[in-house]
């Protein structure tokens, strides 16, 4: 999933990273995780959204998916 995340933010960074802005406020660490990795390219790159939202999904860690 991540690395489909990412090849679309290579042609419609917009979109992708308008998706991964929708999941980072409910994010579990997993999902937290496909959020870095889908935007690494672009954030090597120095695109300031995708910096961010690797900065968000470091920053807010969440209960892990199927854990209280």
């Amino acid at each position: 999933m991540a690395n489909h995340l990412g090849d679309i933010a290579k042609d419609h960074p917009e979109l992708a990273f308008g998706i991964c802005e929708r999941w980072i406020s409910s994010a579990a660490e997993e999902r937290n995780w496909l959020i870095r990795h889908a935007v690494r390219h672009p954030a090597k790159k120095g695109v300031a959204a995708a910096l961010r939202l690797r900065q968000l999904a470091k920053a807010t860690p969440r209960a892990p998916l199927g854990r209280d």
